[in-house]
Formats: C-alpha cells, structure tokens, sequence
C-alpha cells in the first residue's frame, strides 16, 4: 500500500499505470500455472502436521514436483507469447513478466504449506522483511525515475519469501521426509488433481477477473487515467479484505483438523459461523474508517486522482460485500464441495464481466460498482449452499 502510494505520488501516470499492469499480469498467469495447488497444499500439509506417514510424504512430495515444473512450463509460454497478446502498450518486458511468473508460481506450495501448517508467527516475520523490499524497490524507483526497479522489488521480494517459506517448511517436516519422496506416483498425483483440478479453474477464474476488468477499463473512455485508478481502489479492496483473508486461510487448517478430530462427523458449524462473521465485521470496520479517512487518504496520491471523497469508501463497501465468500469457500472445500464452489465462481465471473462492460463509461464509479454487483451474487450462493451442507 505504502509502495503504490510512493509510486502514484512520484511516477507519471503512464509509469503508474505500467506498473500495477505488472502486478496484475504476473498475479493472474501465476494463478493460471499453479492449477490450484495452493488450496491442495494447505490441505494435505494439515493433514501432514502431527504426523508425516509415508502416504503423505508421497503427496507433498507430488506437490513440490507438480510446482516446479508448472513454475518452469509457465515462464517459457510468457517468453513465447505475442508481444501484443500480454503487452498492452505499456511497455512492460515481457521478459520481465516471465520471471515474475516464475517466481510467484514457485511460491505457491511453500505459501500454502506455511498455512496448513499453522507457521504464522514465521510468516509474519518473513512478510515483514519482503514488504520492507517492496517498499525500498518503490522509494528506489522514485528517485531514479525507472518503474523497472519497482518491477523488480516485486520479484525480489517473493523471492526472498519463497526461500523463507522454504526453510520453515523444511525445518517444520524434517527434509529428508519430503526430499525421499521426490518421484511421483500415478495415485498421489489422482488425489491432487482431484482436489486441485476443480480448485485450478476456481484460482484461474478469480485471477483472471481483475486482469480482465482492467483491460476493459484501459480500452474505455478513461484510459490510463481510469486504470490508475482502478489500481489505487484495487489496493483498497484489497486492503479491506486483509482480515477476512486471514481469517479464510486460517479456518481451512483449523476445520481439517477439526473433521480428523471428530472421526468423520460433521464438522462445527460454530466454527464457519464465527469465522464468516468475524470477516464480515472487520471489512465493515475497514469500510467505516474508510468513510471517515476517505478524503485525506486520496490526498495521498497527489493531485491527479482526486475525484470524490467517496472513491476509497466505494472499494471498501465492495470488500464487505465479498468477506464472506473465501471463509465460505474454505469451508465448501472441506467438505469436498469444490465443484459446487467452482459453479458459484463461474456465475460470478459471468456476473463481473457483464457488469464491466455495463459500466465501463463510469471512470470513477464503474469498477466499484461492478465488484460490488458481482460479488453480492457470490455471498448469497456460497451462503445458500454452506446451509445446504450444514455448514452455517
């Protein structure tokens, strides 16, 4: 957040554009190559935390093959791609997006495997460390006028997260029990397709959607000015979810857990319950402060993206209608309900995409309320179909 602010304050708009397109690209074709593994590994390595039998050992060690490779097969089709299939005239390397591919697709198993795990005091030091990187690599930028190097602080820094995670991981496991089970075999790779394959085109949908509502943005009448924007209130909408994403990625451990503890039985609903309203009640924390902070946190940004005291506030509002949705689709997905999941998610995509379109006239306001609409339609089903599987 600091970094974005740093940059929009410092940069041109076409330098600022450049680099949340960046950001935007690199997140969506990594979401693509990982082919929902993340979700896979916080699972399985959950299951793996008290006691790594051989069977799991196989599993995780599928897991860090499946990555490397899919992390290598992923940066090669960046670098043969058309220049004009993923440029979009901003001029960002494409060279440059294929590492930044690379290296986020390597993350992913490490990331989720420190979740199912339940390392969070190391993964808050290690988030520390790569934000204050990505926070110099932004001040750098600034100084010298090169975007490149803030580009670069983005790579850097999950980088220096990929190989923190890794060494927790292996400290946590012992190494040798995942290094010896290296080679994969035909039914540990079934069971994670069969629980990432689903998961694959959830990631790919909810990665892709961003990326898409940008360039229906960029092509409109608001132009680099309107995608700057977008990039500023993305941040926020994100920001807004920081508490309810943690409180999702928690509960996936904590619930299979739960399920092994009771042998089988139905998991507590107390559990979903408390969870989906904790994350509601802090985005809409988050909305308020916004409401109040709204005009001095855009003065913030300098002069070119002042426009109404209520465009941080509008994100914010969008958040809160979507904070449900993950701690819900954590829950679904422990109870095996992935391909009901991954319906929901198809009718949202459709719904976000149309209302994109829809509103695209709107430089200030179209983004948000098409987030807003789409994500609406998702809590409703993801809630309708949790109290079907007594989840809520």
């Amino acid at each position: 957040m600091l970094a974005v602010i740093l940059l929009a304050r410092g940069m041109d708009i076409s330098s600022f554009a450049a680099f949340g397109y960046f950001h935007l690209t690199i997140s969506m074709l990594a979401a693509y190559a990982s082919m929902g593994l993340g979700v896979a590994a916080s699972r399985f390595f959950a299951e793996a935390r008290h006691q790594v039998t051989a069977h799991q050992a196989r599993l995780l060690g599928t897991l860090c093959v499946l990555s490397i490779g899919l992390a290598i097969i992923a940066c090669a089709t960046v670098l043969l791609l058309p220049e004009a299939w993923i440029g979009a005239g901003l001029g960002v390397p494409r060279w440059l997006l294929a590492i930044g591919v690379l290296v986020l697709v390597l993350q992913v198993v490490p990331s989720s495997a420190i979740v199912g795990l339940e390392q969070y005091r190391q993964a808050s030091v290690l988030a520390g460390l790569t934000g204050t990187s990505v926070l110099i690599a932004a001040f750098w930028a600034v100084r010298i006028q090169d975007v490149r190097v803030a580009m670069w602080g983005i790579i850097a820094s999950a980088l220096l997260l990929l190989v923190g995670e890794a060494m927790v991981v292996v400290r946590t496991l012992r190494w040798w029990r995942i290094a010896e089970s290296l080679t994969p075999q035909k039914a540990q790779l079934r069971r994670v397709l069969d629980l990432s394959g689903p998961m694959f085109l959830v990631s790919l949908m909810s990665a892709s959607a961003a990326w898409v509502v940008g360039r229906v943005i960029l092509s409109g009448p608001g132009g680099e000015h309107a995608f700057a924007l977008f990039t500023i209130g993305l941040q926020w909408f994100a920001l807004g979810l920081v508490f309810p994403g943690m409180f999702s990625r928690v509960l996936l451990p904590l619930l299979v857990r739960a399920a092994a503890d009771l042998s089988g039985r139905e998991v507590p609903r107390r559990l979903v319950r408390s969870a989906t309203i904790l994350a509601t009640g802090t985005a809409a924390i988050m909305a308020i402060a916004g409401m109040v902070l709204g005009p001095w946190i855009l003065s913030l940004y300098g002069n070119e993206y002042q426009v109404s005291r209520w465009f941080i506030s509008a994100y914010l509002v969008a958040a809160v209608l979507s904070a449900p949705t993950n701690t819900l689709g954590s829950a679904l997905v422990t109870r095996d309900s992935q391909w009901g999941w991954l319906g929901l998610t198809s009718i949202w995509l459709f719904i976000l995409i149309g209302s994109a379109f829809a509103f695209r006239a709107e430089v200030v306001w179209g983004a948000p309320a098409t987030y807003a609409s789409a994500y609406a339609a998702l809590t409703v089903g993801a809630l309708l179909m949790a109290r079907r599987k007594s989840l809520v």
